[in-house]
């Protein structure tokens, strides 16, 4: 049986019959005192609006659409999730600069440090493809990133003799990157072959869910 459109639901009707008792007892306690009733109806009312809106700021909360006096905190609660959401909007707008930045920063490391620079244009391919690919899985750990969350990190490092071409280019993740350091490939994929083998698995569960849901998609078209 559906609800009849403007019908309270049960758990109003239970606070409503409550309120009811509650001023029903206030009644016998003032007596005729019509404007002590009235107080105690206003406080009643107030209490329900708090309620309403304590519940409403919550949802709000919830549905990462803080009110405005929760949103600083809710930003700071999901540090992370803004500053991907930030560098995703950049890069977006700016993917020119973010480019440029790329490409420039890992050049002036190469001839600061002496490396033998590759072509240009093949160089290039790989830092368009770290900006504007939607999904890549990172070279080193396997994690599924997306525009705006990766970087680009040579798999032999430049101090170690590396060269700055595209062959010795990967796209990582930024946790990768930041924590290889000057490791060689070999010692880094064992320092993180737990990670990588647990990002696999969860790397092959979201491409298969994609898969299934693009099929369906497809079949209901």
């Amino acid at each position: 049986m559906q609800p009849v459109p403007g019908s309270l639901s049960l758990a109003n009707l239970s606070r409503r019959a409550e309120e009811g008792s509650l001023l029903q007892f206030q009644g016998l306690l003032f007596g005729d005192d019509s404007e002590a009733l009235a107080q105690e109806v206003a406080r009643i009312a107030a209490l329900e609006k708090q309620r309403n809106y304590a519940v409403a700021r919550k949802t709000a909360w919830d549905q990462a659409k803080p009110f405005p006096e929760d949103r600083l905190k809710w930003c700071a609660a999901h540090r992370e999730y803004m500053n991907a959401f930030w560098r995703m909007a950049y890069r977006l707008r700016h993917d020119s600069v973010a480019e440029y930045y790329l490409r420039s920063a890992a050049r002036s490391r190469a001839n600061r440090l002496g490396s033998k620079i590759g072509k240009s244009r093949a160089i290039l391919k790989v830092y368009r493809k770290a900006v504007h690919a939607p999904i890549l899985l990172c070279y080193w750990c396997k994690k599924v990133t997306f525009a705006g969350e990766r970087h680009v990190d040579h798999k032999e490092p430049l101090a170690s003799g590396g060269a700055h071409v595209a062959g010795n280019l990967c796209i990582t993740c930024a946790e990768c990157n930041l924590s290889k350091n000057d490791r060689c490939p070999h010692e880094f994929r064992e320092a993180i072959a737990e990670k990588r083998g647990a990002n696999t698995l969860i790397a092959r569960d979201y491409f298969r869910a994609e898969y299934f849901y693009v099929l369906a998609h497809a079949g209901s078209d």
